[in-house]
Formats: C-alpha cells, structure tokens, sequence
C-alpha cells in the first residue's frame, strides 16, 4: 500500500493487513475503495426512496408504486398510460408500452387499422370513419369537406359543387364574386336584397324569402300588388275593367 499504488479514492486509506477491508474511507465516503459519497451525504433516490450500498455498488430501494434505478419512475400498477390492451413495462430510467397488434404510438393510442389514421383527407377536411364491427375497423371513411372542395379526399376546389347561391343565383367559380344574382338580390351568394326594388313604399328584408316587407294595403314580391284591387277582381271577375270602380260604388251605394 504504498501511496503510488494506493488503490484507495478519495483519500481512503489502505489497510494492507485487514484480509476484509481494504480501505479505511474518510467521513461522507463509501465503497470497499471509497469511490462513493455516502448516502447520508448525498442521496440520489426520489419519491422517498432509501440509499443503500450493495455490492460494491449504490442503489436505491424504491417505496410502493415507484420504481426504476432512482426511484423516479411510478410503477405500471399505480399508473398504466398503455392504451387499446397496451402492456406497461419499465426499465431502471424509463415507462414504455408494448402494443397489441394493430395499435402504435407511445401510449398505443393510434389504431392502425383505422382508416382515418393516415389522414388521407386532404385541405383540411375531417376524416370521418365508418363504425367498426366487433371492434374492428373496416376501412372504409369519408371525408367532410371544407366549403368549395369536393372529391373523396376533398382534394378538387370547386365551390360551385356546394351550391352557394341563393336566391336562383347562378353559381361560377371563374367569376371574383362566384355568384351572379337574379335582380333584386346581391352579395357574394345572393343573399341581400336592394331596397331601391321594393314599391310602395316597402323595406328590404335579407332574411324572409319575400324580399320586400309592404305598407298594409300592399302584396306581392315587391309591394306591386294593391290588396284593393286584387279583392276588386276576385268580387267581379269581369274582363272588361274600364266600369268596373264606378259599377262597385254603386253597388255599395244600393247597399
């Protein structure tokens, strides 16, 4: 044991005679050669967990539910995060799942048999796959798309397919304003009305299907139609109309 092959660390002392130790460590040191700061100086365990030496080596004893080289890993009994039959396994740094076939992703949260997993919806459009049978996906999908894309994987822009236009608005995606109105409506798809259409003195309304609101006394899409002469030729249906004020005063005068 001389002090150039003193096979002591940290300035342990060598104990050439003792046939059961071999170094005399100093305080806060460990290990048969003292390469270990002791576990009362330094404790590398979490969650509680008890710093031994074993073996000519330091480790910890782990409390319930945690597990792994420090302590730092909770257990697979006391938290699964394995999903679809996944199995829980741990290791002395990590949590990891083994998937059943059919299923991948950490947690083995993705079915790969799942239509939808690929995300063969293009343009944004949500994937949409059909119910499985006896928990088994039958790979057939549909995808819901976007306004103005159309094709089985809403890969085709084409706005006319939705119909966008209201109001017998004729639908063409080369136009900038895609919707050419009928008169009396406007709006990128038809939608508003111009009060200038509406006579007798009635207002404009976008949200009824008539597009004017009339003074009482008016019908009609416009307000054109004056209720007292409608009920005129439905009392007198007469084609000769040229009488026909005068005649009904005189009726009512006889009255």
């Amino acid at each position: 044991c001389d002090k150039a092959n003193n096979p002591c660390f940290n300035n342990g002392t060598c104990l050439p005679n003792d046939k059961n130790k071999i170094c005399n460590c100093l305080k806060d040191f460990e290990g048969t050669r003292c390469q270990f700061v002791s576990c009362a100086k330094e404790n590398p365990c979490a969650n509680n967990g008890t710093c031994v030496i074993k073996d000519d080596k330091k480790e910890c004893v782990c409390k319930a539910n945690f597990v792994g080289k420090y302590c730092n890993i909770t257990s697979c009994a006391s938290a699964n995060p394995c999903r679809n039959n996944g199995t829980c396994n741990t290791n002395d740094f990590n949590k990891y799942c083994t998937c059943q076939p059919g299923f991948t992703g950490q947690f083995c949260e993705n079915d790969i048999r799942n239509p939808c997993t690929k995300q063969p919806c293009k343009n944004d459009a949500i994937c949409i796959p059909a119910p499985p049978i006896n928990n088994t996906f039958t790979g057939v999908y549909k995808c819901k798309c976007q306004f103005g894309y159309t094709g089985k994987h809403c890969e085709t822009y084409n706005v006319c397919k939705n119909k966008p236009c209201r109001n017998g608005g004729v639908c063409n995606m080369n136009q900038p304003n895609i919707c050419t109105c009928l008169p009396g409506y406007s709006g990128m798809f038809c939608t508003s009305c111009r009060a200038v259409i509406c006579q007798n003195g009635g207002k404009c309304n976008d949200n009824k299907q008539n597009i004017c609101d009339c003074l009482p006394g008016y019908t009609g899409t416009y307000c054109e139609l004056s209720k007292f002469c409608l009920g005129v030729l439905k009392f007198n249906f007469n084609p000769y109309l040229i009488h026909v004020h005068s005649s009904i005063n005189n009726n009512n005068n006889n009255r």
